[in-house]
């Protein structure tokens, strides 16, 4: 963790979750028991959302913690993907949320092979950087953590083939937000192959896209680490 930062009370920090969690389903990004989200509580201790319960009812008191090995503290079961989580808080030390969701259209394009990494909206750049898909791996089983090793590390959000997304961040209102400029960006997608071929932005436009969103202080890992 950066030098002098504080956690957030584990009592505020439920009530983000939750808050994240609701938005989701009213706004059609999961359907009732789909997706998962975590935070870290402390740097060996996070809160999860339990395995099989509505996230559009959920409350504070349904949360879980477990520990760095994801063994419960306290609370019900976990969510199923609780090993993707603990795999990406190990690799990204600076990740302090993890929002998985199932954004149909994004999905959708994992389905139809469109590939949603290739930059075709200048807001991307500033938002999300860009968007890699994940070659599709079982759900729940450690085969996800082993396929999303590496675009974990230099991506804050991707795409799991067929399965879903997942966005990272500092906090859970971020990564949240990148949830829904991911979806967003995959409905205006959709809605341009409907009708016709789309033309990704010139490469000159886009190398400048990064500069302008660098100047601002956004700065993406994946070009870090190239």
């Amino acid at each position: 963790m950066p030098p002098g930062f504080q956690y957030e009370s584990e009592y505020v920090l439920r009530s983000r979750v939750v808050g994240v969690c609701k938005r989701m389903y009213a706004h059609g990004l999961i359907a009732s028991t789909d997706g998962n989200v975590s935070v870290r509580l402390t740097e060996r201790r996070l809160l999860v959302t339990p395995s099989g319960v509505h996230k559009g009812l959920l409350e504070p008191s349904d949360l879980v913690v477990v520990d760095g090995m994801g063994r419960p503290q306290r609370g019900g079961r976990a969510s199923s993907e609780l090993q993707m989580h603990l795999h990406i808080y190990e690799i990204r030390p600076d990740v302090r949320a993890i929002v998985h969701a199932h954004p149909p259209f994004a999905v959708a394009c994992t389905l139809a092979k469109l590939a949603l990494d290739v930059t075709y909206l200048p807001e991307v750049v500033f938002a999300l950087g860009t968007i890699p898909t994940v070659p599709y791996s079982t759900p729940t089983t450690k085969d996800v953590s082993n396929a999303v090793d590496r675009v974990a590390q230099q991506h804050d959000a991707f795409m799991l083939e067929r399965h879903g997304s997942v966005t990272l961040a500092s906090d859970v209102e971020t990564a949240y937000n990148r949830l829904e400029a991911l979806e967003h960006t995959a409905k205006i997608v959709h809605a341009a192959r409907q009708v016709g071929l789309i033309e990704p932005l010139p490469a000159c436009e886009v190398k400048r896209l990064y500069q302008v969103a660098a100047a601002a202080g956004i700065r993406w890992r994946f070009l870090e680490n190239s």
